[in-house]
């Protein structure tokens, strides 16, 4: 059973897109948990306007971790995926990383390649509609690339309450610590935009002073205690 995992606050502008997105996929998922972390824009709304297999999951605005992790407690799925409320996946995306997870039962989580496009008008809906050009194409470790076996993200642990900025950057840090058996595969199936709003430019020295920190803190685990001589 497959869940699908998209956090809001405020994204109305953005998500009916990312919703139609996982709804397109060849292999469509079992229910979509779209968790609304008191959003004051009629983000919830809209979700409810699309029916099953859409659930919307209200919540009290406490910060995209802890939006996460009570969508992923309410999301009955043995596999879990995530995608950010302003992003699109390509339609083939989860039919891909589950048959990488069924052809290999050691394999823990599946990403995929992605790209980053620009678009501050909200005039993007569908992958097909990004020009080319502007097509760079990255490994995607990140949270909306990630197909994960819900066993293995217990495993992990759930995102830190504490990390509202770089959330995903510090879950994965402590995935990496605990051996995680991943692949990345070569497709581009997911597709992050790049507008007024995102994080990662409003909030840029604050972010960059929270990787930094989770940095030192992974440097520090691998070093272990300190000894007196």
């Amino acid at each position: 059973m497959i869940s699908v995992v998209i956090p809001t606050f405020n994204g109305r502008r953005y998500l009916a897109s990312a919703i139609r997105s996982v709804l397109a996929q060849t292999l469509a998922p079992d229910e979509v948990v779209v968790a609304d972390d008191g959003s004051e824009d009629g983000s919830a709304a809209i979700a409810q306007g699309f029916g099953a297999p859409v659930r919307v999951l209200a919540l009290p605005h406490r910060g995209l971790p802890a939006t996460l992790n009570d969508a992923v407690a309410a999301a009955r799925g043995d596999v879990l995926a995530f995608l950010d409320d302003d992003d699109l996946w390509a339609p083939e995306k989860l039919a891909l990383q589950v048959r990488a997870l069924a052809a290999d039962p050691e394999l823990e989580a599946v990403f995929c390649h992605m790209v980053q496009f620009t678009d501050r008008a909200a005039a993007i809906a569908d992958p097909s509609e990004i020009p080319a050009a502007v097509r760079p194409r990255a490994k995607g470790i990140a949270k909306s690339c990630m197909l994960i076996r819900r066993a293995s993200f217990d495993r992990v642990g759930p995102f830190d309450p504490g990390s509202r900025l770089a959330d995903f950057i510090e879950w994965y840090q402590r995935a990496t610590a605990a051996g995680l058996r991943v692949r990345v595969l070569d497709e581009v199936l997911a597709f992050r935009r790049r507008h007024g709003r995102n994080t990662s430019l409003t909030q840029a020295p604050a972010l960059h002073a929270r990787y930094l920190t989770i940095a030192r803190g992974a440097i520090a685990r691998r070093r272990g205690p300190a000894t007196a001589d």
